[in-house]
């Protein structure tokens, strides 16, 4: 299998996706809203995710980015 072969079934399975997703209500737009939020903001994967950030950029992580995801994972399981 070619990149270009994978690129396209991941398009094509994306464009199937958002084609789902058009047809959702607010309701259930909020679910997908509060999993993803979930997904990202959970503390562990926070925490992961916050020193991959600092792995690919160079950037320095400070305790105070940690709290700040932290707190946006609390508001939005609220």
């Amino acid at each position: 299998m070619t990149a270009d072969s994978s690129v396209s079934k991941l398009i094509a399975l994306a464009r199937t996706a958002q084609a789902e997703y058009e047809t959702f209500d607010q309701g259930r737009v909020d679910e997908v809203v509060a999993a993803i939020a979930w997904t990202i903001l959970e503390p562990e994967r926070n925490r992961y995710l916050s020193q991959r950030a600092v792995e690919d950029t160079g950037t320095a992580c400070s305790p105070e980015l940690l709290q700040a995801g932290l707190r946006a994972y609390r508001i939005s399981v609220r």
